[in-house]
């Protein structure tokens, strides 16, 4: 519920508790005032009443408010020629409504025709309402104006266009459209015969407006076969010659039943549910790998030349080989052609060379062969690689004495264990016994591995040296001690230790207790 007076200013207005609609008119009312009650349940949703103010009479300016001050009043926007606007022309050009907006500033304004299609419309410069009709309108179009200003803050206009009426369908858009062409295919029942050969053939059937239709091929291999739909809607397959037919082709379509139709097309000389390629045939095993003439090298020259070892790889593919000098240097090696594996040792070769063939057909996966070299010997420095040269060779780390230490005793004395260490540097050593308890161990400066076992030493003691020169990095040795076995708790680490019972004493040392007596606990420093 809203009221407001002559000079549309707001009157606070309510409904009571009893229904009594009352105002607060002010002093400065210019009534009569307008009360608008809305309920959806009033004729056309609203009623309208006219309260008349004590002293002031309707049109008059009972208030004064129509006198001008020093403060200027703010224009109102409002809109002429709504009763009577002009007809236009569906011709596509900008036409006068015949409608004018005053003080258009902030107004906006949106026009539809009767199929509530959009029509340019706008305000010109001289607040003139003009649109644009086109020449598919149907008349006649509904101006709507929105400004603040206006009653309920719109005017609508129903602007006539020339040769519609109202409630017809001037444009004919009414009319039900023709049916947009739905697929089909044709030649489902009875295709045609199609070769096993790669030519492109009709299947003899057809689809009719495919776009957007898929088709696909597949023989009795589930294999792809080529398929496609022609320019004139033919379905045409390519069957190859391993073809295995009949063959199954499936066109796919919204328009079509359950999406699909499936189609055989039988292929000349073929079965249906027949081997027709043979492709269930067992396939012949693949070929394996195997090397001939492992046991039997040839000798080779230490030259710089490429010569066969008189071994042969059969199904090479995927097979490797290397090939190293009893100095451990690359040899450079292959398979030619034909499987024979060649070498070029070079003049400064070490024979014999170890050749490793590897591939997963072989034993263990690989075969190893020591291919004699000319004038070598196997373990001789044939090329007087040992022999010092002016540039030093880097000393390895190697150790002596590991397969038949020294006897130790457990008397807590730095001892040998008869191990000794060539060049140390970078080398750690560690013993344990076998409590898994902590040995002293050190190198001493001759390279001698020492211990010291103390008297609770559970031996033998295992000694641990560790240097990146070593196999796998490391060596154990296991050191016996004087007077221990292996497995046996020699220092009696495994037995239980019996408490030690306090000396009870009884009152004034009798040796026995009584009712009321007293106890002295020693104190043991716990």
């Amino acid at each position: 519920m809203t009221a407001t007076d002559e000079d549309e200013k707001d009157v606070p207005v309510e409904i009571d508790d009893n229904g009594n609609v009352v105002v607060t008119p002010g002093t400065d009312v210019d009534g009569p005032i307008k009360v608008t009650i809305e309920d959806e349940d009033l004729p056309n949703g609203q009623v309208e009443v006219e309260v008349p103010v004590e002293g002031h009479e309707k049109g008059a300016d009972d208030n004064n408010s129509d006198v001008p001050s020093d403060k200027p009043v703010e224009e109102k926007t409002t809109v002429e020629g709504v009763e009577n606007p002009s007809e236009v022309k569906p011709n596509g050009e900008e036409q006068s409504t015949g409608v004018k907006v005053n003080n258009p500033e902030g107004t906006t304004v949106t026009a539809t025709d009767e199929d509530e299609k959009d029509v340019p419309v706008e305000i010109d410069d001289n607040g003139n309402v003009v649109v644009t009709p086109g020449a598919d309108v149907d008349g006649p179009i509904k101006v709507t104006i929105a400004d603040e200003d206006l009653p309920n803050g719109q005017v609508e206009v129903e602007v006539p266009v020339e040769g519609h009426s109202k409630g017809e369908d001037d444009n004919e858009s009414d009319e039900t459209p023709a049916p947009a062409p739905t697929t089909s295919v044709e030649g489902v029942e009875n295709p045609s015969e199609v070769k096993p050969t790669d030519e492109e053939q009709s299947t003899g059937v057809k689809v009719n407006n495919p776009e957007g239709t898929t088709v696909t091929a597949t023989d009795e291999d589930e294999k792809d076969v080529p398929v496609e739909i022609d320019d004139n809607g033919n379905v045409v397959v390519t069957p190859g010659a391993d073809v295995d037919g009949p063959i199954k082709v499936t066109i796919a379509d919204e328009d079509l039943p359950n999406g699909q139709v499936e189609v055989e097309v039988p292929v000349e000389g073929h079965s249906k549910g027949e081997d027709d390629n043979e492709s269930d045939e067992t396939p012949a095993p693949a070929p394996t790998t195997s090397v001939e003439g492992v046991e039997n090298p040839s000798e080779v020259k230490p030259t710089d030349e490429e010569q066969s070892t008189g071994v042969k790889v059969n199904n090479p593919e995927g097979t490797t080989v290397t090939a190293t000098d009893e100095d451990e240097k690359d040899v450079p090696v292959e398979i030619d052609d034909n499987g024979n594996v060649v070498v070029t040792p070079g003049t400064d070769v070490d024979g014999p060379i170890k050749v490793t063939i590897e591939d997963e057909d072989l034993p263990n996966g690989q075969v190893e062969v020591e291919v004699p070299v000319e004038g070598h010997e196997k373990g001789a420095d044939d090329n007087n690689s040992d022999v010092p040269s002016d540039k030093p060779v880097e000393e390895k780390t190697t150790v002596e004495g590991v397969e038949n230490p020294s006897e130790v005793k457990p008397n807590g004395e730095e001892q040998s264990t008869g191990v000794k260490v060539n060049n140390p540097e970078g080398t750690t050593v560690t013993a344990t016994d076998e409590d898994g308890n902590k040995v002293d161990a050190r190198i001493d400066a001759d390279g001698n591995v020492v211990v010291t076992p103390g008297t609770d030493v559970d031996g033998p003691i295992k000694v641990t040296i560790a240097d990146e020169d070593l196999p796998n990095g490391q060596v154990e040795v296991e050191v016996p001690v004087a007077g221990h076995a292996k497995g046996v708790d020699d220092d009696g680490s495994d037995k239980p230790v019996e408490a030690e019972l306090p000396n009870w004493k009884a009152d004034k040392d009798t040796g026995s207790l009584f009712p009321g007596g007293s106890v002295t606990v020693p104190n043991a420093g716990g």
